[in-house]
């Protein structure tokens, strides 16, 4: 492509004449790359040419600069963001602003005056993150001034809430939230989940623990986490401790050391019946690294002499490397 010819068209007005040499003998576009660089790099908006299909529709939106002649009427105007611009409402800059200075009764005062989801959804934020027993009754507080108003909470309120409590210690006001959770019919993600398993795990809430069963047997649309399983084994009976334990294989969810602690050991208290059981928490067991870790070997040893199989208890006293470091 000739520049000067170039630059010299762009001087009489013509700049249409570059695109058509672009477009000639079937170049493509990014063959000129270079040379708009060069020519509109400075004081003008070039968009990204690696961005670009060259069809008749994207070629119309970017301008006649960048189209041939007979398309488009010549524009010398830079091209225009046509992105939607997100608006903020004046209440939550406002609130914004009050959190910034610090005055965390007056942004609440605003907030109780125009309740709003936006304007809960920056309050929450902030006492997520800095929680101690005031930031928590400013949270509560904020919770029921939404039911108050009647409006429609969502996934991301409940979430900032149970976190709140958990870290307030406020477990029973997390499992009134789990319970307001169902009741509103919101979907139920991993994060939601692991919360009101620990806090059931804190209350021995066995209530709770059932509607946890009756969610992950409903068929959930997520991987609950391992510590979830952790606490739902420590409250569990023998029968409940099996089905999570097969829920865990199916779904493929990693197990750790106290996931097995607490199956060795409801194995070990449930006796001979439970020994059939036992050899499936050994075989999963086996898979792992935690066969090596001194607490294990322990329990794998009391487990098998509880549940009556002396011979496979010798087996795996034989099996260990340091059979002398257990305690």
């Amino acid at each position: 492509m000739n520049v000067p010819r170039c630059v010299s068209m762009l001087k009489i007005g013509r700049p249409n004449y570059i695109t058509s040499l672009a477009y000639t003998s079937q170049r493509r576009f990014y063959s000129s790359q270079p040379l708009l660089g060069r020519l509109f790099g400075v004081g003008r908006s070039t968009p990204s040419v690696t961005s670009l299909n060259l069809n008749w529709t994207k070629r119309r939106n970017l301008g006649a600069v960048f189209t041939p002649t007979r398309y488009e009427h010549q524009s010398t105007g830079p091209i225009e963001n046509t992105q939607p611009v997100k608006h903020r409402s004046k209440d939550v800059e406002h609130i914004e602003t009050l959190i910034t200075e610090n005055k965390i009764e007056e942004a609440l005062k605003y907030f109780y005056e125009s309740p709003t989801l936006e304007c809960a959804f920056i309050l929450l934020n902030f006492c997520a993150q800095n929680v101690n027993e005031n930031s928590a009754n400013s949270a509560l507080s904020v919770y029921n001034r939404l039911i108050l108003a009647k409006v429609l909470l969502t996934s991301h309120c409940f979430d900032r809430l149970m976190l709140i409590c958990n870290k307030a210690q406020k477990y029973n006001t997390t499992i009134q939230m789990f319970h307001d959770l169902n009741k509103s019919h919101i979907r139920i993600n991993s994060r939601l989940f692991s919360f009101a398993a620990y806090a059931m795990y804190k209350t021995k809430d066995l209530s709770v623990f059932a509607k946890l069963i009756d969610v992950l047997k409903s068929g959930v649309h997520f991987k609950p986490p391992t510590f979830a399983f952790q606490n739902l084994l420590s409250v569990a009976s023998f029968t409940q401790a099996q089905w999570l334990m097969d829920y865990m294989v199916q779904n493929k969810i990693d197990f750790d050391e106290k996931c097995f602690v607490q199956l060795l050991t409801s194995c070990t208290k449930q006796g001979p019946s439970a020994l059939q059981f036992a050899h499936v928490v050994y075989k999963q067991l086996s898979l792992t690294q935690f066969m090596n870790v001194g607490e294990i070997q322990n329990l794998v040893l009391q487990m098998f002499a509880k549940c009556g199989d002396i011979n496979e208890a010798i087996e795996v006293f034989h099996s260990i490397q340091q059979p002398n470091l257990i305690l």
